[in-house]
This record gives structure tokens, C-alpha cells and sequence, in this order.
């Protein structure tokens, strides 16, 4: 098989070997959930009064952030094989891995492909990264946010573990007095002690039933600090297919260059 359709078959398979860790990953997310489901609710005193406070949830086990990374790893990987595959037509004898171009708007992500060895041997690729999987942080004027995610934490990755935390979204049937809440929301993480806090011995009663869910989110990133990796990893393979197959789209057949 020549390329570039060598290097985007290889991209496909990357895309499926990280559904694969996409659903070992889910599995192991659901299983730190349920041993995280039912927090208790403790009661002490202090100079507010009443605190109720739940019990924190476990730290995220740390094989939960390495796999996270094997998936980014692999969808990352896929969309460099293309444009890799790209320059190999090009330039058959070439042996570093080249990179799709990011950047902040489209302007500047179409001056980036141009001054690639592929953008100036294929203007249709260009258009690619510009017009069709728009791999720019410009949300507003149609930038994909999942691919630029994608490259985000793929960058973060390569110097940090992925940081990622707990926080309990919602808990079971809370009473304070006679006011029944259900579900509520109360915001927390592993450092961050939960409180409901009473006012004095004339505050009102609160009942719990000491059920809380955990949800494991993003940490310390910046882009995407507190929100969940399920469904985001999701979107993100759905992403990286899409982006591989518009390539595959583009350049259904090539010839070896002579």
C-alpha cells in the first residue's frame, strides 16, 4: 500500500485501539463511582454552629489518569499519521513524524499549513485544516473545540500526569427544617471538605440520608478544569474519526511522486 493511504489506515486503527481503552477507561471511572456512592454525613460543632459534613471522596487512582492518557496518546497520534502521511507523498525518504497544524484562529492555522512541506504541495490540505476539521481555538467562527481539547491535553500530558480530581454533584434527600431539598448540588472535591452549615442551637434541623455521588473531572487544565471526562472522551474519539475520515475523503488515491 502506498501513502498516504498507509498512514491513514494506520490512523484509523489508532482511533479504534483508543475506543478500546475508551471503554476499559469507562469501566474503571464506574467502579471508583459506585465504591464512592454513598458518603456519610458527620455532624460537629463550631463557632458557626452546626456543621454537617460529608465524608470525602477517595483520591482518583492514578492508573485512571494514565489510561486517560493512552486515549489521548492514540487519537493525538492518529490525526499526526495523516498529515505524516501527507508529507511522505511529498517526500517519500522523509523519517520525522510530522505535525497537524493548531492554532488560535483560522487565519493563522492556514499560515501555519502553508508553511509546511505539505501545505505547499497540497492546497487541499490546507482547506482541510482551515475550512472543513477547522483546527483552531476560534470557537466562535467555527474552530473545533474537541480537536483543539484533544491537543491541548495531548501537550499537557507529554509534561504532566493529567490532573484530575473528585467532587461530589449531588447528593440524596436533604431536609433543613421542614424544607425538603432533593438532589442537591453541593460542590466538593478531595481537598475541599463539603458543609452544611446550622446556625447556632436555634438553626434549623437538618436530615440527610448520607448518599452522595462522585464524578471524576478535570483538575488543574486550565481549558477544561471542572468538567467531567465522561462524555468529553467520547467526543473527543468522535472528533478524531471524523477528522481522520475527511482526510481519507480528501485524498481517496494519490500517486507516488516520480
Amino acid at each position: 500500500m502506498i501513502e498516504p493511504q498507509l498512514s491513514f489506515e494506520n490512523a484509523v486503527l489508532k482511533v479504534e485501539w483508543a475506543d478500546q481503552h475508551i471503554e476499559k477507561l469507562k469501566a474503571r471511572c464506574d467502579s471508583f463511582i459506585q465504591e464512592n456512592a454513598e458518603l456519610a454525613l458527620t455532624k460537629s460543632q463550631d463557632h458557626e454552629g452546626d456543621r454537617y459534613t460529608f465524608e470525602s471522596a477517595q483520591q482518583v487512582p492514578v492508573e485512571i489518569s494514565l489510561m486517560l492518557g493512552d486515549v489521548i496518546r492514540n487519537l493525538r497520534g492518529a490525526l499526526d499519521y495523516c498529515w505524516t502521511g501527507l508529507a511522505r507523498v511529498h517526500d517519500p525518504a522523509i523519517k520525522i513524524k510530522e505535525t497537524l497544524p493548531f492554532n488560535n484562529n483560522k487565519k493563522a492555522v492556514v499560515n501555519a499549513a502553508l508553511a509546511t512541506p505539505v501545505g505547499k504541495a497540497f492546497p487541499d490540505a490546507v482547506m482541510l485544516v482551515g475550512d472543513v476539521i477547522c483546527t483552531h481555538a476560534d470557537f466562535n467562527n467555527g474552530g473545533n473545540r474537541p480537536l483543539v481539547i484533544l491537543n491541548r491535553l495531548a501537550n499537557w500530558e507529554k509534561h504532566n500526569l493529567l490532573v484530575l480530581t473528585t467532587r461530589l454533584i449531588r447528593t440524596g434527600t436533604i431536609e433543613f427544617g421542614g424544607n425538603m431539598i432533593i438532589g442537591a448540588g453541593i460542590i466538593g472535591d478531595v481537598t475541599n471538605i463539603v458543609r452544611i452549615t446550622g446556625f447556632g442551637e436555634n438553626g434549623p434541623q437538618v436530615k440527610c440520608d448520607g448518599k452522595a455521588s462522585a464524578e471524576i473531572i478535570f483538575g488543574k487544565h486550565d481549558f477544561i478544569k471542572d468538567e467531567p471526562i465522561f462524555p468529553l472522551v467520547r467526543n473527543l474519539a468522535q472528533a478524531a474519526r471524523q477528522a481522520v475520515e475527511a482526510f481519507i475523503d480528501a485524498f481517496p488515491a494519490l500517486p507516488p511522486k516520480a
